[in-house]
Protein backbone atom coordinates (compact mmCIF):
# COMPACT_ATOMS: atom_id res chain seq x y z
CA UNK A 1 0.00 0.00 0.00
CA UNK A 2 1.37 3.47 -0.88
CA UNK A 3 -0.81 4.68 2.44
CA UNK A 4 2.84 3.43 4.41
CA UNK A 5 6.17 4.48 3.88
CA UNK A 6 8.86 4.69 6.83
CA UNK A 7 12.14 5.00 7.00
CA UNK A 8 11.84 1.58 8.96
CA UNK A 9 10.72 -0.07 6.32
CA UNK A 10 13.64 1.29 3.96
CA UNK A 11 15.49 0.33 6.41
CA UNK A 12 14.59 -3.62 7.05
CA UNK A 13 14.17 -4.02 2.89
CA UNK A 14 18.12 -2.57 2.41
CA UNK A 15 18.89 -5.25 5.37
CA UNK A 16 16.45 -8.02 3.32
CA UNK A 17 18.44 -7.87 0.22
CA UNK A 18 21.41 -7.96 2.33
CA UNK A 19 20.06 -10.99 4.05
CA UNK A 20 18.48 -12.50 1.03
CA UNK A 21 20.17 -11.40 -2.14
CA UNK A 22 18.93 -14.15 -4.46
CA UNK A 23 15.60 -14.39 -3.35
CA UNK A 24 12.67 -13.22 -5.56
CA UNK A 25 10.72 -10.36 -4.00
CA UNK A 26 8.02 -8.89 -6.08
CA UNK A 27 6.48 -5.27 -4.79
CA UNK A 28 2.30 -5.35 -5.66
CA UNK A 29 0.69 -1.34 -5.18
CA UNK A 30 -3.13 -2.05 -4.09
CA UNK A 31 -5.47 -0.63 -1.65
CA UNK A 32 -8.37 -1.03 -0.10
CA UNK A 33 -10.16 -4.14 -0.41
CA UNK A 34 -7.95 -5.06 -2.98
CA UNK A 35 -5.09 -5.66 -0.42
CA UNK A 36 -7.18 -7.79 1.61
CA UNK A 37 -8.44 -9.73 -2.11
CA UNK A 38 -4.46 -9.90 -2.39
CA UNK A 39 -3.22 -11.53 0.94
CA UNK A 40 -6.70 -14.13 1.37
CA UNK A 41 -5.51 -15.20 -2.09
CA UNK A 42 -1.34 -16.00 -1.21
CA UNK A 43 -0.94 -13.60 -4.24
CA UNK A 44 0.83 -11.44 -1.11
CA UNK A 45 2.08 -12.85 1.84
CA UNK A 46 2.56 -9.19 3.47
CA UNK A 47 0.45 -6.20 3.35
CA UNK A 48 0.58 -2.55 5.16
CA UNK A 49 -2.72 -1.43 4.76
CA UNK A 50 -5.04 1.40 6.70
CA UNK A 51 -6.16 0.05 10.21
CA UNK A 52 -9.26 -1.99 9.63
CA UNK A 53 -11.66 -1.94 12.58
CA UNK A 54 -12.47 -5.63 12.11
CA UNK A 55 -10.43 -8.40 9.52
CA UNK A 56 -11.29 -11.54 7.72
CA UNK A 57 -10.96 -14.43 10.36
CA UNK A 58 -8.25 -16.05 8.25
CA UNK A 59 -5.86 -12.76 8.19
CA UNK A 60 -4.06 -11.79 11.42
CA UNK A 61 -3.26 -7.87 11.63
CA UNK A 62 -0.84 -6.16 13.86
CA UNK A 63 -0.06 -2.41 14.19
CA UNK A 64 3.31 -0.77 12.79
CA UNK A 65 4.76 1.93 15.40
CA UNK A 66 4.63 4.52 12.90
CA UNK A 67 1.63 6.39 11.30
CA UNK A 68 0.90 7.92 8.47
CA UNK A 69 -0.59 10.94 7.67
CA UNK A 70 -3.23 12.13 4.94
CA UNK A 71 -3.89 15.79 3.75
CA UNK A 72 -5.83 17.17 0.75
CA UNK A 73 -4.31 17.84 -2.08
CA UNK A 74 -4.60 20.30 -5.44
CA UNK A 75 -3.23 21.31 -8.21
CA UNK A 76 -1.83 24.90 -7.47
CA UNK A 77 -4.05 26.35 -10.20
CA UNK A 78 -7.31 24.63 -8.57
CA UNK A 79 -9.93 27.50 -7.15
CA UNK A 80 -9.73 25.42 -3.49
CA UNK A 81 -5.91 26.01 -3.69
CA UNK A 82 -6.16 29.50 -2.56
CA UNK A 83 -8.71 29.08 0.20
CA UNK A 84 -8.20 28.53 3.91
CA UNK A 85 -10.16 26.41 6.83
CA UNK A 86 -12.02 25.12 3.89
CA UNK A 87 -15.68 23.35 4.94
CA UNK A 88 -16.74 19.95 3.73
CA UNK A 89 -19.25 22.04 1.64
CA UNK A 90 -16.89 23.95 -0.25
CA UNK A 91 -15.19 20.56 -1.18
CA UNK A 92 -18.33 19.15 -2.13
CA UNK A 93 -18.51 21.73 -5.01
CA UNK A 94 -15.49 20.29 -6.88
CA UNK A 95 -14.31 16.98 -8.32
CA UNK A 96 -13.24 14.57 -5.49
CA UNK A 97 -10.85 12.24 -6.31
CA UNK A 98 -11.05 9.06 -4.47
CA UNK A 99 -9.54 5.53 -4.08
CA UNK A 100 -11.62 3.18 -5.61
CA UNK A 101 -11.43 -0.89 -5.25
CA UNK A 102 -10.56 -2.83 -8.42
CA UNK A 103 -12.62 -5.46 -6.74
CA UNK A 104 -15.68 -3.99 -5.62
CA UNK A 105 -15.28 -0.29 -7.16
CA UNK A 106 -18.73 0.47 -6.42
CA UNK A 107 -18.54 -0.55 -2.77
CA UNK A 108 -17.80 2.92 -1.04
CA UNK A 109 -18.18 5.66 -3.86
CA UNK A 110 -20.66 8.19 -3.08
CA UNK A 111 -22.47 10.18 -5.68
CA UNK A 112 -21.49 13.37 -6.93
CA UNK A 113 -18.64 15.03 -8.72
CA UNK A 114 -16.23 11.82 -7.89
CA UNK A 115 -13.64 10.39 -10.43
CA UNK A 116 -11.88 7.44 -8.87
CA UNK A 117 -8.51 5.33 -9.51
CA UNK A 118 -7.25 2.53 -7.41
CA UNK A 119 -4.32 3.56 -6.23
CA UNK A 120 -2.75 7.07 -4.91
CA UNK A 121 -0.12 7.24 -7.26
CA UNK A 122 -2.61 7.61 -10.06
CA UNK A 123 -4.71 9.89 -8.00
CA UNK A 124 -2.12 12.11 -7.26
CA UNK A 125 -1.18 12.76 -10.85
CA UNK A 126 -4.91 13.48 -11.40
CA UNK A 127 -4.80 15.86 -8.74
CA UNK A 128 -1.24 17.30 -10.63
CA UNK A 129 -3.46 17.69 -13.99
CA UNK A 130 -5.64 19.87 -12.27
CA UNK A 131 -8.58 17.37 -12.23
CA UNK A 132 -10.01 18.26 -8.70
CA UNK A 133 -8.48 17.18 -5.45
CA UNK A 134 -7.43 14.17 -3.53
CA UNK A 135 -7.08 12.73 -0.29
CA UNK A 136 -2.96 11.67 -0.06
CA UNK A 137 -0.56 10.30 2.03
CA UNK A 138 1.77 13.42 2.62
CA UNK A 139 5.20 11.49 2.34
CA UNK A 140 4.44 10.35 -0.85
CA UNK A 141 3.61 14.09 -2.21
CA UNK A 142 6.55 14.96 -0.37
CA UNK A 143 8.64 12.32 -2.21
CA UNK A 144 6.99 12.83 -5.86
CA UNK A 145 4.44 15.42 -5.40
CA UNK A 146 7.07 18.81 -6.47
CA UNK A 147 5.50 21.83 -6.94
CA UNK A 148 2.64 19.97 -9.09
CA UNK A 149 0.70 19.81 -5.47
CA UNK A 150 -0.50 22.04 -2.82
CA UNK A 151 -1.87 21.45 0.74
CA UNK A 152 -5.57 22.21 0.79
CA UNK A 153 -6.29 24.20 4.45
CA UNK A 154 -9.55 22.10 4.69
CA UNK A 155 -11.37 21.79 8.22
CA UNK A 156 -10.50 18.14 10.13
CA UNK A 157 -7.63 17.87 7.74
CA UNK A 158 -4.81 16.53 7.76
CA UNK A 159 -5.56 13.18 9.49
CA UNK A 160 -3.35 10.67 11.19
CA UNK A 161 -3.62 7.15 10.34
CA UNK A 162 -2.81 3.85 12.03
CA UNK A 163 -1.76 1.32 9.64
CA UNK A 164 -1.33 -2.52 10.33
CA UNK A 165 0.86 -5.12 8.83
CA UNK A 166 -1.68 -8.21 7.28
CA UNK A 167 -1.02 -11.43 6.62
CA UNK A 168 -2.57 -14.32 6.14
CA UNK A 169 -3.35 -17.78 8.34
CA UNK A 170 -3.54 -20.11 5.76
CA UNK A 171 -1.11 -18.78 3.30
CA UNK A 172 1.89 -17.44 6.33
CA UNK A 173 4.88 -16.28 4.76
CA UNK A 174 7.94 -17.93 4.73
CA UNK A 175 11.38 -17.80 6.29
CA UNK A 176 12.34 -14.46 4.93
CA UNK A 177 9.10 -13.29 5.07
CA UNK A 178 8.69 -13.66 8.70
CA UNK A 179 11.69 -12.32 9.26
CA UNK A 180 10.74 -8.90 7.30
CA UNK A 181 7.66 -9.12 9.41
CA UNK A 182 9.63 -9.33 12.47
CA UNK A 183 11.79 -6.05 11.51
CA UNK A 184 8.29 -4.51 10.79
CA UNK A 185 6.91 -4.75 13.89
CA UNK A 186 9.76 -4.74 16.14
Amino acid sequence: SDTYQSDRFEVALKAFEQRHPDLELECLIAECEDLIALVQSGRAQIAFIEKQDTYPPDLTGAPVEERTEIALFAAPTHPLAKLKNIPAQTLQQHRELRLASIINPTETRPSGRVWSAPSYLMLMEMAQLGFGWAPIPRWLVERFGGDHLVELKARSWPRSVAVDALWSRHHPPGPAGSWLLGKMLE
